[in-house]
């Protein structure tokens, strides 16, 4: 019988293992830097983590081999959590140069990396050798005062699941680190959370239609139509929207932008073109909405009047996993959906009651949603105008 339950002992343990690793890969810290890195930076970065979880130390506990198992697996590294804490064993000057030295040339990584050496170092109680040693590795890399005051609040917020910490760390953030720099450890608090950290302010917002910036993202944004001009954005390289809702009257107008993308985006009760691409090399349309957009014939009439409305025959236009809902109309005599533009691929969207002429119930069988399209797949149409001119 003893050898029977040390037996079923055993067969438990493993299982119990299995489990925990399954938890480990639901819960692993995706969007991390290091995902990106190469493998042999990957090994040093956390082969150095581990160095400095055990500086001074006799042990490390549960909670940080879990929450490195975690980081591992997010970071798709090759090894794991008790290899790498093994791997320290080998760990040397040169190694150690040589992990700073990328550090030092890339300041994503970089911040990452000392948000995980307080992070990792605090899960239990620090040994004042482990504090030298962070701060002196934080000298070398040159991590400044005020950079140091944010991460830290940041570290705490996290370890601590404050929310109210949190906050205030948010607004320590210098203007030189990205706000999106560290979502994924936002999201250990919750999706609000990371939301609000990532979202961009009417502040920002401004800059960017003005010019200020170069690649940028506007992320989580609710924009509605006040004062009937809409929103103008113009010369810049590439800008991409988020998880953004747009309610407006007038169209949105971008100029000479060589790539305009939309991902998670609605657009609802539009009157006249949604969208207008003026001398826009590509643009991208992903999981995006658009409900109503109805070009009202009273307000403008014009051939190319449609939802994406393109200045230049030779802007490329990809749309995938899009919702269109009673959108077109305008009595145009062109295209409901795209005019001008090339639509590169259309694929695995829904249009229903798309068509021209909304506003006098014309057929559906009347004109085209687009112009041609180069490669289309697995779209629906419910009661709407063909895809495209035969």
């Amino acid at each position: 019988m003893r050898k029977v339950i040390n037996e079923f002992k055993d067969k438990m343990d493993s299982l119990m293992n299995d489990i925990k690793n399954e938890r480990i890969k639901r819960h692993q810290i995706e969007g991390h830097p290091l995902n990106k890195a190469e493998p042999l930076i990957k090994n040093l970065y956390l082969v150095n983590i581990c160095a400095i979880m055990m500086c001074g130390k006799d042990s490390v506990n549960d909670a940080q081999v879990t929450f490195m198992s975690r980081l591992i697996e997010g970071a798709r590294a090759e090894y794991t959590a008790e290899d790498y804490l093994r791997m320290t064993l080998e760990i040397n000057s040169e190694k150690l140069s040589e992990v700073l030295a990328v550090l030092k040339i890339d300041p994503t990584l970089k911040y990452a990396f000392v948000l995980d050496a307080l992070i990792f170092s605090h899960l239990q109680e620090c040994s004042d050798e482990q504090m030298a040693y962070i701060a002196d590795l934080f000298d070398v890399l040159g991590i400044t005062e005020q950079e140091l005051n944010y991460l830290a609040s940041f570290a705490k917020a996290i370890l601590t699941k404050d929310e109210k910490l949190f906050a205030k760390a948010i607004a320590l953030r210098p203007v030189h680190m990205s706000k999106q720099a560290f979502i994924y450890y936002a999201k250990l608090l919750s999706e609000d959370i990371a939301k609000s950290m990532a979202a961009t302010t009417r502040e920002e917002l401004d800059d960017i239609m003005k010019g200020r910036k170069g690649d940028s993202h506007v992320l989580y944004m609710t924009l509605e139509d006040f004062d009937g001009f809409g929103y103008t954005f113009e010369h810049g390289d590439e800008i991409t929207f988020r998880n953004c809702h747009f309610s407006c009257f007038s169209p949105i107008r971008f100029g000479n932008f060589s790539k305009v993308s939309f991902e998670d985006c609605s657009f609802l009760n539009f009157n006249t073109s949604t969208i207008e691409l003026d001398y826009i090399v590509e643009a991208s349309f992903l999981r995006c909405e658009f409900t109503d957009c109805i070009v009202q014939r009273f307000l403008t009439w014009t051939t190319f009047d449609c939802v994406i409305k393109c200045k230049d025959s030779k802007t490329l236009i990809d749309i995938s996993h899009c919702y269109f809902t009673n959108c077109g109309g305008g009595g145009s005599s062109y295209r409901s959906i795209i005019s001008n533009g090339q639509v590169r691929i259309c694929s695995d969207s829904v249009f229903q009651n798309c068509r021209l002429s909304l506003d006098n119930n014309a057929s559906s069988s009347e004109g085209a949603l687009f112009d041609h399209v180069i490669r289309h797949e697995n779209n629906r149409l419910i009661a709407s105008a063909k895809l495209y001119e035969d």
